[in-house]
């Protein structure tokens, strides 16, 4: 599990209103702020910079199967080897109910299965415990020190995936307090040992001049290692950095490209900025109302709350 940074362009957003024609009803309702679908928690950024940032969890869920006797065997084994001690039966039934992949999903028992698998010194269960705490979803109650403290001792006992989450918890002062050399501290160790999510927050940071000098070097150096690694959150930002061409040199085929690469994997914002983009169309990108109207719904069905009202708003016209 991966807590990431999601960037919302607002210079963008004034590119499209720029484009639109007067008569447009996206440009009459294209809102002020950045088209997030939640408020953000925002790291205070240097002066002049014109992004903004939302949290996302993911929380790495493989493709769904449907119930076979296979999959009722595997879960049975799964319990039989959790119940006997086995830490790493627990977590696998655990991810079995975080996603409801052979099984009706359930975090509350996910979260009861990862907490026993933590018992067991297993250091994945303690940080996948502790984003489910910081999130407080599916009924578990939201606690964000203990979740915060959960991930901490992952990191500590060399679960390197959970350093990129306490370094992104420190970013955002989420569990703990807002610590920018400890964020980077994190973070700079999570990217070097491979963790994609590392890179891609960190490049965050230097695109957001976040304790850190903002730097396009930089920030596209990250990202460009995040997205490399297929994590598309990253990719999604990078494709955005491109289409802003404030801290890269705008490339907007390569930006759309970026985002359409996002996009493909339901990230929203690159669906929803992809909308916008064919809604309107800029030097570069030519209006085309049914491919808006494809990354719109797309971005819908994954819970964009932006993008249902354009596609809307597409549709009434």
């Amino acid at each position: 599990m991966y807590a990431q940074i999601l960037v919302a362009p607002v210079a963008l957003v004034a590119l499209l209103s720029a484009c639109a024609t007067p008569s447009s009803n996206l440009e009459k309702t294209t809102p002020a702020t950045p088209p997030v679908s939640k408020p953000a928690s925002v790291p205070a950024p240097s002066a002049g910079s014109k992004s903004t940032i939302t949290t996302s969890f993911f929380w790495g869920c493989p493709e769904v199967s449907a119930p076979s006797e296979k999959t009722t065997q595997a879960l049975a084994l799964f319990q039989r080897g959790c119940d006997a001690g086995d830490g790493r039966g627990c977590v696998d039934l655990a991810q079995r109910y975080l996603c409801g992949n052979g099984v009706d999903k359930d975090m509350t028992r996910a979260a009861a299965l990862f907490q026993r698998a933590c018992d067991a010194n297993r250091a994945d269960a303690c940080d996948s415990l502790g984003m489910l705490l910081l999130q407080g979803v599916g009924g578990i109650p939201k606690d964000e020190p203990r979740g915060a403290k959960l991930c901490q001792r992952a990191c500590d006992e060399g679960h390197v995936p959970a350093c990129s989450n306490i370094g992104f918890f420190y970013l955002q002062g989420i569990g703990v307090p807002r610590d920018y050399a400890e964020a980077s501290r994190y973070l700079t160790r999570a990217c070097e040992a491979g963790v994609p999510a590392g890179c891609g927050n960190l490049g965050m940071m230097y695109m957001l001049g976040a304790g850190v000098p903002r730097s396009g070097k930089e920030a596209v150096g990250f990202l460009q290692r995040a997205c490399d690694k297929d994590y598309f959150a990253s990719c999604s930002n990078l494709g955005i950095l491109y289409l802003e061409g404030e801290l890269a040199p705008r490339d907007v085929p390569r930006g759309v490209l970026l985002l359409e690469q996002a996009c493909h994997v339901k990230n929203g914002i690159a669906c929803f900025t992809l909308g916008n983009l064919y809604v309107n169309g800029i030097p570069g990108v030519d209006k085309d109302l049914p491919k808006a109207g494809t990354y719109l719904k797309t971005a819908c069905d994954v819970g964009h709350a932006q993008a249902c009202t354009a596609l809307g708003e597409l549709l009434s016209k």
